[in-house]
């Protein structure tokens, strides 16, 4: 009795274990959107006293990206207002130009502030018009680059591209689509498709961004060499919260 209770106890045991790792497998293997693969992320901030205006804050990591890219094995860089998998999140209500809603019905996104080379960092595919680029600067057009699953929830029946949205968030007045970018797991892995709008920090600043950074050698390697590009700009800034964007991903599944 008590050998067929052990061995159907294991059996159960086992199945578990079975489906667990079948799970674990296709939450991995979900299309996220971006790429974790030898991508290093990082909290920066400019100093309020050094930087206290927007545009020296543009300055300041406009000088930080260029400064990294330099170092060898880094091949994108960019910042960011939130990092995929970390914890954090902005959301919140938009405005479409010539549209009208009810109280509470206005489209509600997921809102970030990026730089042109936050795209290149994660290898979030562009899938439509373009992203960011240098010239799309404070004294440009105001622009904005949507999430697939936005352009699909507001935009089903017509191309996207010269539409204009307010960003609603720091910003005055409308932004002008530019490109329509994959949707991204920002939560999770078992994320739904949420819609997402993207403003450049060259053209909506702030003080403290996430630094993301792709490169063609293990990522841990080049830490050394960021810190002391960063020290080379700024010695009073420091460099903190260094993870692998693949150490994310595996404490987003632990659970």
């Amino acid at each position: 009795t008590f050998v067929v209770a052990e061995i159907a106890l294991t059996l159960v045991l086992l199945a578990g274990a079975a489906l667990l790792g079948r799970s674990l497998a296709k939450l991995v293997d979900v299309e996220k959107g971006f790429c974790t693969d030898s991508v290093l992320t990082f909290t920066l901030a400019a100093s309020p006293r050094k930087y206290p205006k927007e545009p020296d804050q543009i300055r300041f990591f406009d000088t930080v990206l260029d400064h990294i890219s330099r170092v060898p094995g880094v091949t994108a860089a960019g910042v960011s207002s939130e990092v995929p998998l970390s914890g954090g999140d902005t959301n919140g209500t938009v405005l479409i130009e010539g549209r009208t809603f009810a109280p509470g019905q206005a489209p509600n996104a997921q809102k970030r502030i990026v730089s042109p080379g936050y795209f290149a960092a994660l290898q979030i595919p562009t899938r439509r018009g373009r992203v960011f680029n240098a010239s799309d600067d404070g004294r440009a057009q105001a622009v904005m680059v949507i999430s697939e699953a936005f352009a699909k929830r507001w935009f089903p029946n017509e191309d996207p591209i010269g539409k204009r949205i307010d960003f609603n968030w720091g910003t005055d007045g409308f932004q002008t689509v530019v490109g329509v970018v994959a949707d991204v797991k920002h939560n999770g892995l078992d994320d739904p498709e949420n819609p997402a709008v993207y403003v450049t920090y060259a053209q909506r600043a702030d003080s403290r961004f996430n630094v993301l950074v792709r490169t063609s050698v293990p990522p841990e390697t080049v830490v050394s060499g960021i810190r002391a590009q960063v020290k080379a700009i700024d010695p009073s800034r420091p460099v903190s919260g260094v993870r692998t964007m693949n150490a994310l991903m595996s404490e987003s599944v632990s659970g």
